[in-house]
């Protein structure tokens, strides 16, 4: 029997209402609430494209997230906006990619991942070279190397470096905090719903 994760998302009214209506929420690059994190998006669906089985739908596949675990709990996950809902929804194992929610913030902020919790020095070492390469290639930083690799292939190389340490994030036996990305909530993996109140 496939391995099942219980998982939480908070939704906004407007998208629960598309889940009921649907039967089905799937996510768009347009609804990114900040176009800077576009590259980490684009970096991550393409990890997911990898590593999970293709999306059943003609979307253009975008992960929708959801927690797994926050500050180490499974269950008591807090709705931040009043008139919003907690999704809790079961998802097949092999339908959903895990990753550390914390170090998740260094793709999300096209930062270099060292392993810092294991090996401080070696990690200030890593992120020295990976520094020390970026200015050697004439690059300002890595929003430059990313704009600049889409026309010139002689920072692919730099490029594969950083989405290389980005990789950490799937690390998350020690992590506190995980989160899930997969392609579509069907309304029929719903298990409860509950929604904050306006006051």
């Amino acid at each position: 029997m496939m391995t099942q994760l219980t998982l939480h998302m908070e939704l906004t009214n407007e998208a629960y209402s598309v889940l009921k209506r649907d039967g089905v929420l799937l996510n768009a690059p347009d609804l990114i609430g900040d176009q800077n994190w576009l590259p980490a998006y684009e970096w991550l669906t393409s990890k997911m494209l990898e590593r999970l089985p293709a999306p059943t739908s003609d979307w253009k596949p975008w992960p929708l997230w959801a927690w797994l675990r926050r500050d180490g709990k499974e269950k008591g996950f807090r709705i931040s906006e009043p008139g919003n809902w907690m999704i809790k929804f079961r998802k097949a194992a092999n339908q959903a990619l895990l990753s550390d929610y914390v170090k998740w913030h260094s793709p999300l902020n096209l930062s270099f991942l060292t392993d810092y919790a294991n090996d401080e020095a070696a990690a200030d070492s890593e992120y020295d070279k990976f520094q020390e390469l970026l200015v050697n290639a004439g690059l300002s930083g890595v929003d430059d190397l990313i704009k600049k690799s889409k026309h010139e292939s002689s920072h692919h190389y730099l490029l594969h470096t950083m989405h290389r340490s980005w990789e950490r994030i799937f690390d998350v036996k020690n992590a506190g905090t995980v989160q899930a990305t997969f392609w579509q909530l069907d309304l029929d993996d719903v298990v409860s719903v509950m929604q904050r109140r306006s006051r």
